[in-house]
């Protein structure tokens, strides 16, 4: 079970996509950063549990989707459409199949761009650099090098 998210009835962690739940799935978000273990984890094997044609969303990180997994996934009807933020490669090459299907919405990697942006950007950073300069750290967004984000 993943965690709570506004506007998400459910949500599923990247430790139960083998779950039976994921495969009546009406739409499915990509947002994982880039690791090992996340390299490549929606593939064939994960589109072809696939059973309700979902929408395949992805926002994360490019080489974290399959592209040739996606593209049969798509010709082969496990996926209904697809949004994509990113891919791999990034840019997509103009030649590539993806964008010639009338079931693909390709934008230009501005997922995390919003009307709020620039002012909750400066707040992180006007909250980070007051913290940095009482100890040297910052308060809030630390990368986890252990973790790879």
């Amino acid at each position: 079970m993943g965690h709570p998210a506004t506007g998400f009835t459910e949500t599923v962690s990247t430790n139960d996509l083998a779950d039976a739940r994921i495969t009546n799935a009406e739409i499915v978000v990509n947002a994982l950063p880039l690791t090992a273990a996340t390299r490549g984890m929606y593939n064939q094997a994960f589109f072809d549990r696939l059973t309700h044609q979902p929408i395949f969303i992805t926002i994360g990180r490019g080489p974290s989707t399959n592209t040739d997994d996606l593209l049969a996934a798509i010709d082969n009807g496990k996926l209904g459409a697809a949004g994509l933020d990113v891919t791999d490669p990034e840019p997509l090459p103009a030649d590539h199949p993806l964008w010639q299907r009338e079931n693909v919405l390709i934008t230009s990697h501005i997922s995390g761009i919003h009307a709020e942006y620039l002012d909750e950007s400066i707040a992180i950073f006007n909250q980070n650099l007051s913290q940095f300069n009482v100890n040297g750290q910052v308060a809030i967004n630390q990368v986890d090098f252990k973790k790879g984000y």
